[in-house]
């Protein structure tokens, strides 16, 4: 009798022991496709740096978020899915007259996902991506000039 108290004290500590799996609660990660797809993005910060040379070294960056007007910081940054890509003035127009979309193309990441290239019918621009999130999108990019470059950080959210 004591032998089959044991076992089936054995058989129940053995199964609720074998029972118990880990429980699984991370969220799987979210792509950066996703990331940069699922909402429109507006500008909640433009900083830009000036230098000489081919690189910045250690020149600060400068807040120049107030010299947008409301009419530009309102405007919506839309990355599709289908790998198309636009800017929308949102609310406001700066000239009632001016078209709702005002920019168009395609976008495409490149260098393993840490740039974005932003493809119009007038320019090819690439921006390094600082930071890419659920809610911020953080992007570089450098614009050069005759006697100096600037190079420009801005800080997208939804």
């Amino acid at each position: 009798m004591k032998r089959i108290l044991f076992a089936a004290s054995a058989f129940i500590l053995l199964a609720s022991t074998t029972c118990n799996k880990p429980v699984n609660n991370t969220t799987p990660q979210k792509t950066r496709t996703v990331l940069l797809t699922q909402a429109s993005w507006k500008v909640t910060k433009l900083e830009a740096r000036t230098y000489t040379g081919t690189e910045p070294g250690s020149t600060a960056y400068s807040d120049v978020t107030s010299q947008l007007k409301a009419c530009q910081i309102d405007n919506v940054s839309i990355f599709n899915s289908n790998t198309t890509y636009e800017v929308n003035e949102g609310a406001s127009k700066c000239n009632t007259t001016d078209p709702q979309v005002v920019s168009s193309g395609t976008w495409s990441f490149q260098s393993s996902q840490t740039q974005l290239q932003v493809i119009t019918s007038t320019t090819n621009q690439v921006f390094d991506i600082v930071t890419i999130s659920d809610t911020q999108l953080v992007v570089t990019t450098i614009i050069p000039g005759t006697t100096y470059n600037t190079q420009t950080r801005t800080t997208f959210s939804h």
